[in-house]
């Protein structure tokens, strides 16, 4: 209950907890594997057992209640093959499935009550299941919506949280990036090519499960290619990108390096297993009941994992290594090889290079506004903008750093005869604005910004042209969402300003109705705070001038 959650590499711990599910079910695959072979080597499952209890140990850690259903499943998934032959002879493919659940039910059971009685799991982790699931149902609501919205194409990859703003439902508190659900989120970011490709996974996943399972074997020793490469590989990307980024080696780096060697070093030990041709399946089918009720395609780590597994899965028979038989193989391997250098230069050029030359500027965009330099930083930010066309962060820090001085001014200074700003600074800074809002038309954060210099240069001028202004592009925010309550009181505070007494009263009355369903769920981080909601009295009660 006093613990904090953890924030690395994963980004959360229910990311983590879908590899680390992952990962068990695929050990103990080749750990079955082992176990059932004739000649079996008992020096070779030392190391691989005491691997699989401390990734088990850290799953539980997480408290990952999908993860966990998802481990059960793989594991059920890979009993049921283990005892599939002899059960057959009493031809009870239904005894099977029981029987791996039943193993698997209860092991997870006294796992738990260990965990329990020991107090290594909260007893909240349970209890709080079913709240857990009603938020979920939130997020597949909210979802669902958006995917009325874009049912064809989709809304595009990340952009699903615009959407979602505008249907999350009171309730939910938070303003989430993916629904929370494998087949939603395909949907949502790739529209039906996206689902269906999906379900072509899902499909095919299940279909080789069911291959494998009538002529369950224990294969030989998996002669594949040796790790090392890809590890190797790892190390280059990994301080071949921090070179590129012009950044400097610091801690994380040497975790890093040593947690690449430390995972060759696995791999060797666990290759020497034999392999399961159904691990890869059933580790699959974990990851996918996971990502049922977890983040999954717009995190890389989960989705990466998630096809190769589901093409680990797919058996490959010499007549399928062997086609087509006309072309010699190194003409298809040279191919493939042009077509992924081409893709990756391509990929670097076009994608990495312009997000890194802008970080450059970005960064000295950032010193200089800090040392003063607001002509410097809107230099640095523009130079930022043009090498990263596509992306709306740069313009928002040029709307900033351009109405910086005209957001720190003072209106009675203003009105006594100080600086003032000249039309084309007004003009250049509604321009940065347009520029905001175009480049991210499905977002909040461009109008948003620019309602509120439109009420700053109200106050300094008293046009109400600049108000009227301010109102319309602050409801075209809150329109897109409406449940939060505090951009409810600052709209109705702009209606008042502008003498729209009765929408801003009704505007009042939505925000602290609002407020009312954050109170009784609980949503500490969404209450209004004292003075908001004494304004909200008071324009409701019509004492505010």
């Amino acid at each position: 209950l006093h613990s904090t959650e953890p924030f690395g590499p994963f980004a959360l711990a229910n990311t983590l907890a879908g590899i680390l599910a992952a990962g068990f079910v695929l050990l103990s695959g080749r750990l079955v594997s082992e176990w059932r072979s004739p000649v079996m080597n008992w020096k070779n499952l030392v190391i691989p057992v005491i691997a699989g209890v401390i990734v088990a140990w850290c799953l539980v850690l997480t408290k990952s209640r999908t993860a966990w259903v998802g481990t059960g499943v793989g594991m059920a998934v890979l009993l049921t093959a283990r005892y599939g032959r002899s059960l057959r002879e009493f031809r009870s493919i239904l005894g099977s499935g029981i029987r791996g659940i039943l193993i698997v039910g209860v092991s997870i059971f006294l796992l738990l009550a260990i965990g329990f009685l020991t107090g290594v799991i909260d007893q909240e982790v349970v209890l709080e299941a079913p709240r857990s699931l009603t938020y979920r149902a939130f997020y597949w609501t909210g979802a669902a919506a958006v995917v009325g919205d874009e049912p064809i194409f989709g809304a595009g990859p990340g952009n699903f949280r615009q959407l979602y703003l505008a249907h999350k439902p009171v309730e939910s508190s938070e303003s989430i990036q993916d629904p929370h659900n494998f087949l939603l989120d395909a949907w949502c970011f790739g529209g039906v090519v996206g689902f269906t490709g999906m379900l072509l996974i899902v499909t095919g996943v299940t279909w080789t499960i069911r291959s494998d399972a009538e002529t369950f074997e224990v294969t030989a020793r998996s002669r594949s290619v040796s790790p090392i490469g890809g590890l190797f590989g790892c190390l280059i990307l990994h301080f071949g990108w921090r070179w590129l980024s012009v950044a400097a080696l610091d801690v994380q780096d040497a975790i890093a390096a040593a947690t690449i060697v430390v995972a060759g070093i696995g791999f060797s030990v666990v290759g020497k297993l034999r392999w399961n041709r159904l691990a890869p399946s059933a580790a699959c089918i974990t990851l996918l009941v996971h990502m049922l009720g977890a983040g999954g395609l717009q995190i890389s780590t989960l989705w990466i994992l998630l096809f190769a597994l589901a093409a680990t899965a797919v058996p490959l028979s010499p007549d399928n290594r062997n086609w087509p038989s006309v072309i010699p193989v190194w003409i298809w391997s040279m191919s493939g090889a042009v077509i992924w250098t081409a893709a990756a230069v391509a990929t670097v050029y076009w994608g990495l290079m312009p997000v890194l030359e802008s970080g450059v500027h970005h960064s000295i965009g950032q010193q200089r506004l800090r040392a003063g330099d607001q002509k410097g930083a809107l230099h640095a930010f523009r130079l930022a903008a043009a090498s990263d066309p596509l992306s709306p962060t740069m313009r928002q820090h040029i709307v900033k750093a351009s109405a910086y001085s005209l957001m720190q001014a003072d209106p009675r200074k203003i009105r006594a005869g100080g600086k003032e700003f000249t039309d084309e600074d007004i003009k250049a800074i509604g321009a940065a604005c347009t520029s905001y809002i175009q480049s991210d038309s499905r977002g909040i954060g461009g109008r948003l910004t620019r309602a509120r210099i439109y009420y700053q240069l109200y106050r300094l001028t008293d046009d109400s042209g600049y108000i009227e202004s301010c109102v319309d592009d602050f409801r075209q925010v809150v329109g897109r969402h409406p449940t939060n309550a505090f951009l409810q009181v600052e709209l109705a505070l702009y209606e008042e300003a502008a003498g729209y007494i009765p929408a801003a009263l009704e505007t009042a009355q939505k925000a602290k109705s609002i407020e009312a369903v954050n109170q009784a769920w609980g949503h500490t981080d969404q209450y209004l705070s004292e003075d908001q909601r004494k304004t909200v009295e008071c324009i409701i009660n019509g004492g505010r001038q």
